[in-house]
């Protein structure tokens, strides 16, 4: 009876021990940088998607890669870069998927003007269908 009363009491404080880490992890995370400093980082989150969940933020995963993502803003940040020069290094380093407004370039030209010239297929498809119809 006393041993699994010690052991009840023993697990109860691991669960609180992993509790209070997880706890500092995250306020440790939040806590570096001045509120100015802070602004521009979550907007710079907002603008990086999550290379584990592809379809989030940064700002909204809680996977560890997003995680050093985040922090890796933060100490660019404390550095003095600029938001373009951190957007440059997130382009650099994992490639322009990871931002989820890609700049307008040689290279992805296509991926921009590809809905306009599929309109302007679809339009002519359609007027094609429509100026073979023999007249009522």
């Amino acid at each position: 009876m006393a041993g699994a009363r010690l052991m009840w009491i023993g697990m109860r404080i691991r669960i609180m021990t992993v509790l209070v880490l997880l706890l500092a992890a995250s306020l440790a995370e939040a806590a570096a940088l001045a509120p100015a400093l802070e602004r521009r980082a979550r907007s710079l989150f907002v603008e990086i998607r999550c290379p584990v969940c592809e379809h989030q933020s940064i700002a909204d995963s809680e996977t560890p890669l997003s995680a050093d993502l985040r922090a890796l803003v933060r100490a660019r940040l404390a550095a003095g870069d600029s938001d373009e020069e951190i957007r440059a290094l997130i382009r650099s380093r994992y490639g322009e998927f990871l931002l989820f407004r890609p700049s307008f370039r040689a290279r992805n030209w296509l991926l921009w003007l590809m809905p306009f010239l599929a309109f302007a297929l679809l339009l002519g498809l359609v007027w094609r269908k429509l100026a073979r119809r023999p007249p009522k």
